[in-house]
């Protein structure tokens, strides 16, 4: 099989998101697609050394990796309507790249590049960060610092201390500002959403809509032990609704957090939000390719 290619397109793999699959991919393109223009970038400052470097060059950038991949090289294609975005998911959740209908067929892939549709998706800005996903402050940006510090990697090590975290975690004190509400006192967590799910088909934001111009912040306040696994299962049935642990506000405006704790993460990956978070919406900002999923959208 030899699949013919154009040339305008580029495909840039991170070699630390699932490493036999990526390495099973590199190995894919050579022999099927030897026309198409790939690189591997050693780490994160490489490849945005990289795409300052291409982005004039190719139209079409298909990132292989996970939700981290694709939030670093975010900046690159905000306002930008003549470059499509598309996504070979290889990360430990894929979050983003499930809710847009992207797989692991690369054959698949290219077939829907051939179209070149694309729809044109939201960004939320955190303070200095970009978020096509989700971001949070709280238990999820915990458990991303102490992911981001392992050697290896996976869903098995992010339920490992997902599960971990629940009996060392504690809850942070937080001000809330949105759609003319305050909200005050001790959180679990609170999550903005530009879509539904972190990854693994967990759905923090069951209402969530990529493209509409909104973004779901969801509060979660500290609720008694026996409700985990209550919580757990409608979080992974997509059934999550307001109740007195859940406040969930869909705005268009911006919203402001206050708090003092530190730990938060920006598509699953790990930064540090300590203090004023001001979120804001950014339209239909990026354009993602279509899939058999997002064609209704």
């Amino acid at each position: 099989m030899n699949i013919q290619i154009y040339n305008d397109i580029l495909l840039i793999i991170n070699p630390n998101s699932g490493h036999k699959n990526a390495n099973s991919l590199i190995q894919f393109v050579k022999k099927n697609v030897p026309d198409l223009d790939f690189f591997i970038p050693e780490n994160g400052d490489e490849a945005t050394i990289l795409l300052e470097d291409k982005i004039e060059r190719y139209s079409v950038f298909i990132l292989a990796g996970g939700d981290g991949t694709i939030n670093r090289a975010l900046p690159f294609f905000l306002g930008r309507k003549d470059k499509i975005l598309c996504i070979f998911p290889l990360g430990s959740g894929n979050g983003f790249a499930r809710e847009m209908g992207f797989t692991t067929d690369f054959v698949q892939l290219l077939s829907h590049i051939q179209k070149r549709e694309s729809l044109s998706v939201d960004v939320v800005k955190i303070n200095d960060h970009y978020s096509i996903n989700v971001a949070g402050i709280g238990l999820d940006g915990y458990i991303a610092h102490l992911f981001s510090r392992e050697k290896t990697r996976g869903l098995m090590k992010y339920v490992f201390l997902t599960l971990k975290s629940l009996f060392s975690y504690r809850p942070f004190t937080s001000t809330v500002q949105v759609n003319g509400h305050l909200y005050q006192g001790s959180f679990l967590g609170i999550s903005i959403a530009n879509n539904r799910q972190f990854g693994n088909n967990a759905y923090i934001a069951p209402e969530a809509i990529p493209n509409d111009g909104l973004f779901d912040i969801i509060m979660i306040r500290p609720f008694p032990f026996y409700y985990y696994p209550i919580f757990f299962y409608k979080l992974f049935a997509g059934t999550l609704t307001a109740n007195k642990y859940l406040i969930i506000q869909q705005s268009n405006n911006q919203a402001e957090i206050k708090t003092n704790y530190q730990f938060a993460h920006v598509d699953g990956e790990s930064v540090i939000c300590k203090g004023n978070v001001l979120i804001e919406m950014i339209p239909q900002t990026v354009q993602i390719l279509k899939t058999k999923k997002t064609e209704l959208l």
